[in-house]
């Protein structure tokens, strides 16, 4: 088989799988919507990943990390990435709560 061949025959599965592969059309929403709630929250100082925990959260109550994790389906690295900011938030407010409590 010749390459053009190869190439005509990968096009046509590739088109296919655009078209109507599930995984490939979701994957493609998922990224769009990602973007607006991104664009949606950046006036916050986080992003749509970080909000979603931040709903997680406030639905579930304390949870543990490997639990907040479980329920995003986040490994570690990732929650630990996404969580870092908004603890540093939360510290900062609770600075600032407390100085103009004492005052």
């Amino acid at each position: 088989m010749s390459l053009d061949v190869q190439h005509k025959a990968g096009s046509t599965v590739s088109r296919e799988i655009a078209r109507n592969c599930l995984l490939t059309r979701t994957r493609q929403i998922s990224r769009v919507l990602t973007a607006i709630y991104d664009e949606a929250v950046r006036p916050f100082g986080i992003n749509a990943s970080q909000f979603n925990l931040l709903v997680l959260i406030v639905e579930f109550g304390q949870l543990s990390r490997s639990d907040l994790g479980r329920r995003n389906c986040h490994d570690r690295t990732t929650l630990t990435r996404n969580l870092r900011p908004l603890i540093s938030m939360i510290q900062f407010l609770q600075g600032d709560h407390q100085r103009a409590w004492k005052s």
